[in-house]
């Protein structure tokens, strides 16, 4: 027994556990290999730490990732994978999870050598009634990578809807500032300190800047107007100064169900549209782009 390598150790009993035979996975057929402690009888084995452990369809997670990526919605996914809605909506949670430690990992490139240039604007969108208008804070890089992302509330622009959201839903109170303020400070670690900053000219954006990141170049455009009516992504006539990030914009609304103009699909809640976007940037950032 001395000298002997042990694949795992007993945390209670503090000795090596033994192989005691193996399994096949149900759920895509895989042999796992058990192990148990000979003094307390502790069993695992080599997909207990897995993120997967006790998913009973993990080999459909892939496609659901792809699926919630690429404009399908829950309900849709459900239908023609022939799984419950349940189970989408269970994947749906681990799915928002592992992304945010993917993208947790994704930042950690950016540590010993910082970004000197992105770009960063606010996609509107809505929660639930038109009266429950969020922004979308939205940072990319210049290979159209996206750096970090902020859902907050906003108060409708249109006069009648602003009186009715005031009256019916008094707790919705416009904290845009403090989300965009949020998102710079999250960002802040992995940006140099002449970084160069591309924006429009909305004067918020300049205020928070100057006060989080005082060493940097910001760059202000006048906004221009869409290529078509009412989808303020993509600009028509000549070259886009914000071309990345307005790019990067219009794949949002074209792949997310919820963000797509005039669609039946919504969100009830705003944690449940950051989660989805959580999705689909780590599907941006390493599979599209």
């Amino acid at each position: 027994m001395t000298g002997r390598t042990y694949r795992f150790h007993c945390n209670s009993c503090k000795v090596g556990m033994q192989k005691v035979g193996h399994f096949v996975r149900k759920s895509d057929g895989r042999r796992v290999q058990r192990f148990r402690c000979p003094a307390c009888k502790l069993g695992r084995s080599d997909g207990s730490d897995h993120p997967c452990y006790r998913q009973n369809k993990r080999h459909l997670n892939l496609t659901v990732r792809g699926l919630l990526a690429s404009s399908v919605s829950q309900r849709r996914i459900a239908l023609v994978l022939g799984i419950s809605r349940l189970t989408v909506a269970r994947k749906f949670e681990f799915l928002a999870n592992q992304a945010a430690l993917n993208h947790e990992k994704f930042l950690k490139n950016f540590t010993d050598k910082p970004i000197r240039e992105i770009f960063l604007d606010e996609m509107e969108d809505r929660v639930h009634t038109k009266c429950k208008p969020v922004a979308i804070a939205l940072i990319v890089t210049k290979d159209r990578k996206i750096l970090n992302t902020h859902v907050s509330r906003i108060r409708p622009k249109n006069r009648n809807l602003y009186v009715i959201s005031k009256k019916k839903y008094p707790a919705w109170t416009n904290n845009s500032r403090e989300g965009f303020r949020t998102l710079l400070k999250q960002t802040v670690s992995f940006l140099s300190s002449d970084v160069t900053i591309r924006s429009d000219q909305k004067q918020m954006y300049r205020d928070e800047i100057e006060k989080i990141l005082p060493g940097s170049t910001h760059k202000r455009y006048k906004s221009r107007r869409a290529v078509i009516a009412g989808h303020g992504e993509l600009k028509e006539g000549g070259r886009d100064p914000l071309f990345e990030l307005n790019h990067t914009c219009a794949m949002l609304r074209a792949n997310i169900n919820r963000l797509v103009r005039r669609t039946w699909s919504t969100s009830k809640k705003a944690e449940s549209l950051f989660k989805h976007i959580q999705i689909y940037a780590d599907f941006h950032n390493t599979v599209l782009t």
